[in-house]
Parts: C-alpha cells; sequence; structure tokens
C-alpha cells in the first residue's frame, strides 16, 4: 500500500488482507493467497541530487 497514514493499526492491516484474500486477486506461484502473515511498513528515503 503505498502511502500508509502514520496511524494506521494492525487491525486495520489485518482487516484490508482479510478483504484482498477473500477476493482472491493475488497469487504467488499460480495459487491463491490463503492467510495473513504480517503487516510491514517500509520507509523509503529519497534524495534528488541536483
Amino acid at each position: 500500500m503505498a502511502d500508509p497514514r502514520e496511524d494506521v493499526t494492525l487491525a486495520e492491516a489485518q482487516a484490508a488482507a482479510a478483504r484482498i484474500i477473500e477476493a482472491g486477486v493475488l497469487t504467488s506461484g499460480g495459487l491463491g493467497l490463503n492467510e495473513f502473515v504480517e503487516a510491514r511498513i517500509k520507509v523509503v528515503t529519497v534524495t534528488v541530487l541536483a
């Protein structure tokens, strides 16, 4: 998820993951996802070189 809210909770991430899994829209190796394992927030710093 690009640009998540700073105050997003684990419960919100789990609920979103459950909806994604239920919809069956993501696959890995031809198999559908079937469980939530963890939620991560990745912080990336971008520096423009001038």
